[in-house]
């Protein structure tokens, strides 16, 4: 059940582990040169084609780029340091620190989050729009790779969460309003989150986690069936769209909202398509996995 994506993550982090020693790699020697070249376009072609790599010299080479005149060179280089944290010495942090603090001055929303984002990880307050914490502090989400990335700040050890069969997966990472993360709803009381994903422009939906028991999907025909539709029933380009608003106990209170065709029947005989929104709420029972309709005032 476990994605590609989250193996590659683990492989690639127990490597540095087991070897923090990694040697640079030859093959990355021209690129690094372009990274100073005078040329934007080159610049930034060179941090992306190196942004995946383990490469010991990335963390002060993107240093180095945190003051770059463009924008986007900038906001790439404060999230690579943010996903080196554990790479960078902890004599180094406090300077790392100190020239992030300019770029989450900047006038641009998208780098001052990602500087903010990397303050978190390096100095491990874990704070900030970026990022969402357990109730108990010890587990810790933020994005990377454009899915959750949940951090045991009891091991220091990360695990990258998803499927391999949704490719096309991003996670909400950021807050609507700007000002706190809403892209998680963690249980007041349990080791528990609901997480907002994006499975394409029309389709979200909500996974959820429990420490010992993984990671689960919202079921989008469950939750149909739930509320007295049939799958077959949903208008394809008017979207399906799930909302974590609240909890009952152990169960997720979830809005949902689509649109149906509400004379499937008649369609199938000839007859013009009649269609109707709906916005209803179902109760998603993170223990069993069962979706019911959801019967009003169940949060709390």
């Amino acid at each position: 059940m476990q994605a590609r994506f989250r193996i590659y993550f683990i492989v690639l982090f127990s490597l540095f582990l087991s070897n923090p020693a990694i040697q640079a790699d030859p093959v990355h020697d021209v690129l690094f040169t372009q990274l100073q070249d005078e040329n934007m376009g080159v610049r930034i072609a060179a941090l992306r084609a190196l942004q995946l790599t383990l490469d010991p010299r990335m963390p002060e080479a993107l240093f180095q780029l945190l003051d770059d005149e463009g924008n986007s060179i900038r906001r790439l280089a404060a999230r690579g340091v943010g996903s080196r944290y554990w790479q960078i010495p902890e004599d180094r942090i406090p300077a790392f620190v100190e020239a992030l603090q300019t770029n989450a001055k900047s006038e641009f929303h998208d780098e001052a989050g990602m500087a903010n984002r990397a303050i978190a990880l390096l100095t491990k307050t874990y704070d900030g729009p970026g990022m969402s914490r357990s109730a108990n502090g010890r587990w810790v989400l933020y994005e990377r790779y454009s899915l959750p990335c949940l951090i045991d700040t009891q091991s220091g050890t990360e695990e990258l969460l998803g499927w391999q069969t949704e490719e096309y997966a991003r996670f909400y990472y950021h807050s609507r309003d700007e000002a706190e993360a809403d892209f998680t709803c963690w249980h007041p009381e349990k080791e528990l989150v609901v997480m907002n994903v994006s499975l394409s422009r029309r389709v979200s939906t909500l996974w959820a986690w429990a420490h010992l028991k993984g990671l689960k999907k919202l079921d989008q025909d469950k939750a149909m069936l739930a509320l007295g539709f049939q799958p077959k029933q949903l208008l394809g380009p008017g979207g399906f769209y799930c909302e974590h608003v609240g909890w009952n106990g152990d169960a997720a209170l979830v809005e949902c909202s689509f649109t149906i065709f509400s004379n499937a029947k008649e369609v199938e005989q000839g007859e013009e398509a009649k269609m109707e929104d709906i916005q209803a709420n179902v109760l998603w029972d993170l223990n069993t996995g069962e979706v019911v309709k959801a019967p009003q005032a169940t949060a709390r």
